[in-house]
């Protein structure tokens, strides 16, 4: 007997309440043979009989060819990690099958099971400092104590139904350190956003965090209730998210501090320190050299993280002993690790336990060890599901927890470590999608890889997230500034990538501002503003094209092909089309035809798309189209579809047979 095939074959992300059909496949089996897979992941068809698991017997399907079919469905009803193993019986023994298909040693393959409600997620990035920030002189500048804050964030829930989001996502919101003692050479930087605040009154880059439990003081301002302080009224934003069926992400920067963080003091052991610490050519100072006593645990000699060619002079890297940066002489080891490693955890469990959050998202994650974000997120999930059944059965002892304890991770990363991270459990990347939406041939390209048609690249149903816009890069309108002819090409154009980021498979997040098409961007270092009143305002279209999203299966987690239109596959070409198809348990079909204009000075007049072979439609049958965005219906007949579109337009056509 010889095991041909088994499926999961390798780490493999499923969705809780989704059948998982185990399937093996075996050469010359015995007519008594019997099968099991051993897994410890949580079912409704079986219960654990034993503290690592139970067996799950598999069921004879049929033999063509001498290979036998073993199969069997469950259904997961809670996420995190599992794994199986399969055994067959011979005679009265059990014998683990291999990795090479031997019966010598065991092979144990990863399942995850994601968060319920990723598929339907909808994200809103909201950057409390300009969200909500007032110019109250009107003179084009935000003054000190007049950026926004978390009651701003609550005044407009309204606004955040109307875009039909499901949750918001801040970035860091913890007390910044003042940098600006240590290094002079960020004035540019300040200078060039604005220059009519001397450089000790900026507020500094959020990412340069100085206590991981702390909440920013200015944020917490309020000036219908001045006595409150920051810890309640971010506890106040919660409670309103939630009670709106919004959860909380919170940004998280683990691979770097300020340099005038508390950890740095009382853990100078934590960090790795240079005489000039921007230099990869200068040697580490170790705690036992000679000098230690001028430059060793001093923050200003604080190394300082050096990615992608870049030091960031703000703030200092943390030493995880993973990945470090070569120079002249060893890079130091952290002899504190453990400790390190247990005081992060607890950080997360921190803002779940007192705020109630509901996920992360984990700057530079791919700094960090890939072990550590795995047993975080499982660390974090078995504090939730304590903090949920507290709340539950003690509302007065515990206030506020999340939504559900599926709490949500989200690896921020571009080019490095992409599989890793997937593999290693994070609920997504946020990948490069803002930099890949110039042209339908860069389109194409990036998400051939990214949605892993090949299955080579990534783990299986590996997700991202998709954003036109975010923090790290410039607006939309100010990338395609030399491209904008008419004076509302910038609409257009964010309408359409817009289309695109909702009804492609992942996540989608919209990045505060883009809805009113705001030109710049926000700066992590100081005061800017977004321009609510500006009156190219897209706000609704954003929900009609998200409710799109929430109504039909297909678009969030069906399958993707590819449509070609006879314009091909080009620089030049306008359309951009694809079919999502998706099947419920219960034989419920929703299929929906995605064609975006991805030209937003000119028109698509009369261009035709080929649908592909779709099993289960005849195209040469007639068949409905129904506009998801406008409610025009129509009838076609053949799997030829001519397409007029505006500038920047698109169809989102729920696809139904006469």
């Amino acid at each position: 007997m010889q095991v041909l095939q088994s499926y999961p074959d390798r780490v493999t992300k499923i969705l809780p309440d989704e059948p998982l059909t185990f399937i093996i496949s075996v050469k010359d089996a015995p007519s008594d043979a019997r099968i099991e897979v051993w897994t410890d992941i949580a079912c409704k068809e079986f219960s654990a009989t034993h503290d690592n698991g139970f067996a799950v017997p598999l069921v004879r399907k049929g033999t063509q060819g001498g290979v036998t079919r073993f199969e069997r469905s469950v259904t997961p009803t809670r996420c995190g990690f599992f794994g199986f193993s399969v055994r067959y019986l011979a005679g009265k023994k059990w014998h683990w099958i291999g990795d090479d298909g031997s019966y010598e040693k065991r092979a144990i393959t990863t399942l995850y099971v994601e968060p319920s409600w990723i598929p339907s997620a909808i994200i809103y990035n909201a950057f409390v400092r300009q969200f909500g920030a007032k110019d109250k002189n009107k003179d084009g500048i935000i003054e000190p104590g007049e950026g926004g804050t978390f009651n701003d964030l609550v005044d407009r829930m309204p606004h955040f139904k109307r875009l039909g989001i499901s949750a918001i996502y801040l970035n860091p919101i913890q007390m910044t350190g003042d940098i600006f003692q240590y290094k002079d050479d960020l004035k540019p930087h300040y200078q060039d956003e604005t220059n009519h605040l001397p450089l000790h009154m900026h507020p500094g880059s959020v990412y340069t965090v100085k206590d991981y439990k702390s909440i920013d003081p200015e944020l917490g301002f309020n000036e219908k209730d001045p006595d409150t302080d920051q810890y309640h009224e971010f506890r106040r934003f919660v409670a309103e998210c939630h009670k709106n069926g919004i959860r909380v992400i919170l940004d998280i920067v683990f691979s770097h501090t300020a340099r005038d963080s508390l950890i740095q003091r009382i853990h100078p052991e934590w960090f790795v320190y240079k005489k000039d610490p921007a230099s990869l050519s200068e040697p580490y100072v170790y705690y036992e050299s000679p000098e230690a006593e001028d430059y060793w645990g001093k923050p200003d000699y604080a190394f300082s993280p050096y990615d992608h060619d870049i030091f960031w002079t703000d703030c200092s890297r943390l030493n995880w002993n993973w990945k470090p940066v070569p120079g002249p002489n060893p890079h130091p080891r952290n002899p504190r690790i453990k400790e390190m490693r247990d005081y992060f955890k607890s950080v997360l469990r921190y803002w779940i336990k007192q705020y109630g959050v509901d996920g992360f998202r984990l700057d530079v994650s791919y700094a960090i060890p890939y072990d550590f974000w795995h047993e975080a997120l499982a660390d974090c999930r078995i504090a939730a599901h304590e903090i949920c059944a507290l709340h539950a059965t003690s509302p007065e002892k515990q206030p506020l927890a999340p939504i559900s304890s599926d709490i949500m991770f989200v690896g921020e990363t571009y080019v490095d470590d992409v599989y890793e991270l997937q593999e290693c459990g994070l609920t997504m990347l946020n990948g490069d999608f803002s930099s890949k939406i110039f042209s339908v041939e860069q389109l194409k390209g990036y998400l051939d890889y990214a949605y892993n048609i090949s299955g080579e690249f990534f783990p299986r149903n590996s997700r991202w997230m998709l954003f036109p816009e975010c923090h790290d890069f410039s607006r939309l309108p100010e990338k395609f500034k030399s491209s904008l002819h008419h004076d509302w090409s910038d609409v257009q154009l964010n309408k359409s990538r817009w289309v695109l980021a909702a009804t492609l498979p992942g996540t989608p997040m919209l990045h505060n501002g883009y809805e009113v098409v705001e030109h710049k961007n926000v700066s992590v270092r100081t005061y800017t503003g977004i321009n609510w009143s500006s009156p190219k305002n897209i706000t609704d279209y954003i929900g009609r094209v998200n409710h799109a999203r929430n109504t039909h299966p297909a678009l969030q987690k069906g399958s993707y092909t590819f449509v070609m239109s006879e314009q091909g596959v080009t620089g030049q070409a306008q359309v951009y089309a694809f079919l999502r198809d998706h099947t419920d348990h219960d034989g419920k079909r929703d299929t929906v035809l995605v064609v975006v204009n991805m030209d937003f000075n000119n028109k698509v007049d009369a261009v035709r798309i080929d649908l592909p072979t779709l099993s289960g439609y005849d195209w040469e049958r007639p068949f409905v189209l129904h506009d998801l965005l406008t409610g025009a219906t129509y009838e076609r007949k053949g799997h030829e579809v001519l397409v007029l579109l505006e500038p920047g337009e698109s169809h989102v056509f729920e696809v139904k047979g006469k």
